[in-house]
């Protein structure tokens, strides 16, 4: 079926040879079909330009001569889109049949939004799903900027369709942001625009294997959610508008949190870093409410910081 609204699909990719096939797949059978598949090879090293060469004339490439990172192949397809919508793909996830019909009807629905994203199915490594959704809270042209500033909710990059007019108005993604690049284009979006989710799964997400275990990654993590606060703070600033706290508490309250949640998944090496990261703004006051468990944790948790 095609739509009176015209979409451009993006789909990134580097080294992805064993599973952007798939991905390219899922959008050929949409129901509403795009305008343009446009996949961004990011000088892959493998077969995925084989791969990319199957479909012939139903996708458009564009290859990096160089390594760029994700933010700027991104930005390669923004910059090269025509259309009056982007909808994102990871060269590793799928989407529903059904998703770009859904999201088509949201934008008509509330012509002045400027995102909407759906809820997604978590998959293993064989995008076979490991639970049904995350259960996203319905959200129909809400003004989401204090809670997304507050609770970074997820907003999962291969559900998001944008207007394209909003790159214009709010910037692409910043190239330079290695994480967390997606939470912070997002968060200038909810700035300026309103932002609807379909509380329903229409994207199969695959899961990475790799995963944050030791110091050094998680200081490059916690770098990074730094910097996206602070880029979102000078942006604030710029356009005159005013964030619901400050940006050192929002440093402060993001690392109590996952001092938190690191004590909740049983992680005490990472829990103790964060606690680390948060006696570097002063002293840490532990609310009431923290359970008899995570009291415990806690405790340990302090005999491991004197070992770091």
């Amino acid at each position: 079926m095609k739509s009176n609204l015209n979409i451009d699909v993006i789909i990134s990719v580097y080294n992805g040879a064993s599973y952007i096939a798939e991905a390219i797949e899922s959008v050929l059978i949409q129901k509403t079909a795009p305008k343009s598949i446009i996949v961004v090879d990011d000088c892959s090293t493998d077969e995925t330009p084989s791969v990319l060469n199957y479909f012939g004339n139903n996708i458009r490439v564009i290859r990096h001569k160089e390594n760029c990172g994700l933010p700027a192949t991104r930005n390669t397809g923004i910059r090269s889109s025509a259309s009056e919508f982007i909808a994102f793909l990871d060269a590793d996830d799928k989407w529903m049949e059904r998703k770009l019909e859904k999201q088509v009807a949201e934008f008509i629905k509330k012509p002045g939004i400027g995102l909407c994203y759906t809820d997604i199915i978590d998959c293993d490594s064989n995008l076979t799903p490991t639970r049904n959704g995350r259960k996203f809270k319905r959200r129909i042209g809400e003004d989401v900027l204090k809670e997304l500033y507050l609770k970074a909710f997820p907003i999962p990059p291969s559900t998001v369709m944008v207007r394209r007019e909003v790159f214009d108005v709010c910037g692409l993604f910043n190239e330079s942001m290695l994480k967390a690049q997606d939470y912070e284009c997002w968060l200038r979006i909810a700035m300026k625009y309103s932002i609807s989710c379909v509380d329903e799964p229409f994207c199969y997400r695959r899961d990475n294997p790799a995963s944050i275990t030791n110091t050094s990654s998680l200081e490059n993590y916690v770098y990074y959610t730094f910097r996206a606060f602070e880029l979102c703070s000078a942006a604030a600033a710029k356009w005159g508008i005013e964030l619901p706290i400050p940006l050192e508490e929002r440093k402060k309250l993001y690392l109590y949190r996952a001092c938190r949640e690191s004590i909740v998944w049983s992680r005490p090496n990472d829990a103790a870093f964060f606690y680390n990261k948060l006696l570097e703004f002063g002293k840490v006051e532990i609310s009431s409410d923290v359970t008899l468990k995570l009291l415990k944790f806690y405790m340990h948790i302090k005999s491991l910081v004197k070992k770091l």
